[in-house]
């Protein structure tokens, strides 16, 4: 039995949202958590997983819903909202969430975990509701056409030219929302991991002095026993205006506390063999 008109296209409305959550996730979380995992990063994926639930079930509603009412006035209004409460959502997950999952993960660095509330923050968001929910709503807009367009079209690419608009136009979201948020706290790890990295390729060989202090590699000195061992790092604390960041990185149970300031490392000094006694005894 051949399925009603009206009913195929609230199912490629479904489809349309689900496409526009799942970019979003995959954007403004998925590519971070690919980059840290590279950067041996504790727990890469703490913030794409509850992303990509929560926007890939809201988008897919929104967009069911926007085709079933259709009505520009409610698509409109239905994908401003979305586009809201991503932006929402992107400082949600990164200051709010990220913490109490580390501290549900980790429960011996509950006392080292400080994430305050960021200097200036609705600015950022202010600039969010620009970079992010414009280009939701212009996705939001296209929807109708391009559902219609598969619809009447006996072209297979249809399909695939519907899923390119609306996975590009909330890419370009999501990646404005990785640039307000994640990219702060990224820059800072890949210097660290790349001063590791360096000082483990070089043990043993004089450095030039001029990269020696360019490489900062006063920084990990009376490390080098530690440096080879797998590594884990562990953002714990930084402070409201997103400068200094404390670092905890697990050397195979060996514990060193790094301090970067503006993404270059300043000090790494190695705390007692396991976070549970650091808590004990500070």
């Amino acid at each position: 039995m051949a399925v009603p008109f009206n009913l195929r296209r609230q199912r490629l409305g479904a489809i349309y949202g689900l496409v526009a959550g799942v970019a979003y996730a995959l954007t403004a979380w998925g590519i971070d958590g690919i980059a840290l995992a590279k950067m041996h990063v504790a727990f890469p994926w703490i913030k794409i997983l509850p992303g990509l639930v929560i926007c890939s079930l809201t988008g897919c509603l929104v967009g069911w819903v926007s085709i079933k009412i259709s009505k520009a006035i409610v698509t409109i209004a239905l994908w401003i909202a979305f586009g809201l409460m991503l932006v929402w959502l992107t400082f949600w997950i990164t200051y709010q969430i990220s913490p109490l999952l580390l501290k549900v993960l980790k429960p011996s660095l509950i006392d080292w975990i400080d994430y305050p509330i960021v200097a200036n923050v609705n600015q950022f968001k202010i600039v969010g509701i620009i970079v992010i929910a414009l280009p939701v709503l212009v996705c939001g807009l296209l929807e109708n056409n391009l559902v219609d367009v598969v619809l009447l079209s006996s072209h297979k690419g249809a399909i695939l030219s519907f899923v390119l608009v609306c996975g590009l136009m909330m890419g370009l979201a999501g990646s404005a929302g990785d640039e307000l948020t994640n990219k702060h706290f990224r820059e800072p790890i890949q210097a660290l991991d790349d001063l590791f990295q360096f000082a483990i390729d070089n043990q043993g060989k004089e450095i030039d002095k001029l990269l020696f202090r360019q490489k900062r590699m006063k920084t990990v000195e009376g490390l080098e026993e530690i440096l080879p061992r797998s590594r884990r790092l562990t953002l714990i604390a930084f402070d409201e205006n997103l400068a200094q960041m404390d670092i905890l990185v697990n050397f195979e149970g060996v514990w060193v506390k790094c301090t970067t300031i503006y993404s270059q490392p300043i000090m790494c000094k190695q705390v007692l063999e396991s976070p549970v006694f650091i808590v004990s005894y500070r």
